[in-house]
């Protein structure tokens, strides 16, 4: 706090908030990274701005104002839609919401931007796995697995499509 009052400019608030979540006070780190993403200032690069919007609103999740996070993940896209990370929260903070229009969207929008990633891929196949699209989700679960064998979230959703199906064709018999 002193390196900002002795006019250490926007870095020293950008430090300052880091350190209120360190300390666990996220309302107060949102609240100034909100500020800091609200508009561009002198030195400042519009990616900057990006981070501290998508930095506010995990802190918003973390506080369980989950729509104020949303409207921060939605500024920072507004600025820069390529912003993979920030698509991604997103993209899980529907898939806690189970919002799966909008999840289906951002993991869409995802593996056309990064298709070499897993998470798009996996994300679309929960979503399809959430609408009973077995096949579909499988299909996706196992390019996500291609991508990145090891990742245990998909190795789990892995064995989700498998009890799916097995209900399934446990419900035809």
């Amino acid at each position: 706090q002193t390196w900002r009052i002795e006019g250490g400019g926007w870095p020293a608030e950008v430090c300052e908030a880091h350190a209120f979540i360190s300390l666990g006070d996220h309302a107060v780190a949102a609240t100034i990274l909100e500020e800091l993403g609200a508009e561009r200032r002198a030195g400042m690069v519009e990616e900057e701005r990006v981070d501290f919007l998508t930095l506010a609103a995990e802190s918003r999740v973390v506080l369980g104002e989950t729509d104020t996070a949303l409207a921060d993940y939605d500024a920072a896209l507004a600025i820069d839609a390529s912003a993979i990370l920030t698509r991604s929260s997103r993209a899980r903070l529907y898939l806690d919401q189970q919002d799966w229009p909008a999840l289906s969207r951002d993991a869409e929008e995802l593996i056309r931007r990064v298709p070499e990633l897993a998470i798009g891929w996996y994300l679309r196949a929960v979503y399809r796995l959430e609408t009973d699209d077995l096949d579909g989700a499988w299909a996706d679960m196992e390019r996500a697995r291609e991508l990145e064998p090891e990742r245990i979230e998909t190795l789990v959703l892995r064995g989700r499509i498998n009890e799916a199906r097995r209900l399934a064709s446990v419900a035809e018999d």
